[in-house]
């Protein structure tokens, strides 16, 4: 692994070590190198919508996102330096008070845009 791409709109967590400062600087002692790439996150409007449950709302909501020329642009960022180095996408998919088994996670409707343009780990 050389390179963690943080998509979370906002790179802060109630979980120990997982804020970008803190997340950085680990991965960082690990000989791993940290991005964050806000303009892949769920914008607001659809947190809001997932938070009350409204899957489908945070989708196109998201999906509208990403059509937009920033996050066209991160995405293009992102699959440049997974076609030349080893990567992995960290979003954060919890539900309430801790992280759902990733049989009931949805999927992460931005992933699927990099498979086929470079080695992102947790295809």
């Amino acid at each position: 692994m050389g390179l963690v791409i943080d998509v979370r709109a906002v790179a802060a967590s109630r979980r120990p070590g997982f804020s970008k400062t803190m997340l950085a600087a680990s991965l960082d002692e690990a000989g791993i190198g940290y991005l964050h790439l806000r303009a892949l996150g769920t914008p607001k409007a659809g947190r809001e919508a997932a938070r009350a449950g409204r899957t489908a709302e945070m989708r196109a909501i998201f999906e509208a996102h990403l059509e937009e020329p920033q996050a066209q642009m991160a995405l293009a960022e992102a699959a440049e330096i997974a076609a030349n180095r080893p990567s992995a996408l960290l979003c954060y998919e919890g539900r309430g008070g801790g992280l759902s088994p990733p049989h009931r996670r949805p999927a992460r409707p931005g992933r699927h845009r990099l498979r086929g343009r470079g080695p992102l780990a947790g295809r």
